[in-house]
């Protein structure tokens, strides 16, 4: 589809699915944004990844991982609504609260460009993704299972590894752009998904806080429970010596066992023991071409 001809798809497909709502005046009554439901201390689910659950699993191709590129089709919108489905399912099962997260991870002006969108696309499809979770809460909410919308925000570059750091000012400047679209909906909060450094999640926080909108910050984070290294962090040199000299020590080692138990089989091999012991080990050992089994205590 031709730019000028998608301009205003995301409208088009979302009144003819039923989640269209006028969002141009911005007068939007979110249902729990001065009062989450969630901080009662009841249990609320949340889903298992959506665009993880599309591309591994449903087979469905998403672009640099772009949820928000289905919704300019009815058949893209109607995956997104049987996905979401399926977790309240569960949640009204169980009697407990659900939060509905918007396709919007990667509806920011970076990754839409990469796409082929326009700031007028962009927000039309930040629009539709919250207009249809407000369609299922209105159709699925009860009493028991109260459902929140969350408006989702994902990080400006990769969500693993940190390339062009943005300062404070930059972040709020950046992600106050999406903020400033969710501001007008029918979000109740906005949460930000794979964060991982920490200008960029305080920047997030700021642009939320200055349109009155609670937030939810998410970091991605190293097995060690720290934020990845920057590719511009002077301290990275000298990680990256220590770390080397590690893994070359570890390999010496790894090296070194293995010889040393290969040269011992192969002894006792060539001297024709059928059975050896020595001080902590034991070897099954048969001529050429059989299986040798080792055991030992003090490996």
């Amino acid at each position: 589809m031709r730019a000028l001809d998608r301009e205003f798809a995301y409208r088009d497909v979302a009144r003819a699915v039923g989640v269209w709502r006028n969002t141009s005046e911005g007068m939007h009554m979110s249902k729990y944004r001065r009062r989450l439901p969630q901080l009662s201390g009841r249990p609320f689910l949340t889903d298992g990844g959506l665009e993880t659950t599309f591309i591994f699993h449903n087979g469905i191709e998403l672009p640099y991982f772009a949820s928000f590129d289905l919704l300019k089709s009815a058949s893209g919108t109607k995956a997104i609504r049987e996905y979401y489905e399926r977790y309240i399912a569960i949640a009204k099962r169980n009697h407990i609260g659900f939060v509905l997260e918007g396709a919007t991870w990667r509806a920011s002006p970076d990754w839409g460009a990469k796409l082929g969108y326009s700031r007028a696309q962009l927000t039309e499809a930040n629009c539709a993704a919250v207009s249809l979770m407000a369609d299922l809460r209105d159709e699925h909410e009860s009493a028991q299972t109260p459902i929140v919308i969350s408006a989702n925000i994902g990080p400006r570059g990769d969500g693993y590894k940190i390339d062009n750091a943005m300062s404070i000012a930059e972040a709020e400047d950046y992600h106050g752009w999406q903020v400033g679209i969710f501001r007008d909906t029918e979000a109740d909060l906005i949460s930000a998904f794979t964060i991982n450094y920490a200008e960029e999640g305080i920047g997030v926080a700021r642009a939320c806080r200055a349109a009155g909108m609670p937030s939810v910050i998410s970091f991605t984070v190293e097995t060690d429970g720290k934020f990845a290294e920057r590719a511009d962090d002077p301290r990275r040199d000298r990680a990256d010596r220590s770390r080397n000299q590690q893994r070359a020590g570890l390999l010496h080692a790894q090296l070194r066992a293995s010889y040393a138990f290969r040269r011992r089989i192969a002894q006792r091999r060539a001297v024709g023991y059928a059975s050896a012991r020595t001080a902590g080990e034991r070897f099954d050992a048969q001529p050429c071409g059989a299986r040798c089994r080792g055991r030992s205590r003090h490996w």
